[in-house]
């Protein structure tokens, strides 16, 4: 479906530091996966420990998303690429 995405971001852990309602964010934009290895060796360089662990053979796939707009779960927004 184009790869449009929505990627809801929360961390209750941190919601003190997190400037945005509840530490709660909402991102929208367009999803592709990366081919290029110098940009999945970056990807995978970024990536938390614990998560690496789990793809020891780097299998797995790095995806970038080029977002659109970023918002606080209660439509408060945050960043919009076309403002």
């Amino acid at each position: 479906h184009g790869g449009r995405v929505t990627v809801y971001y929360r961390n209750s852990a941190k919601m003190k530091e997190i400037p945005y309602g509840g530490g709660v964010i909402r991102f929208y934009g367009t999803a592709r996966i990366a081919t290029d290895p110098a940009v999945r060796e970056k990807i995978w360089n970024n990536t938390v420990p614990a998560e690496q662990e789990k793809d020891k053979d780097k299998s797995g796939l790095g995806i970038l998303i080029d977002v659109d707009l970023i918002e606080e779960l209660n439509g408060k927004v945050i960043m919009d690429k076309n403002s």
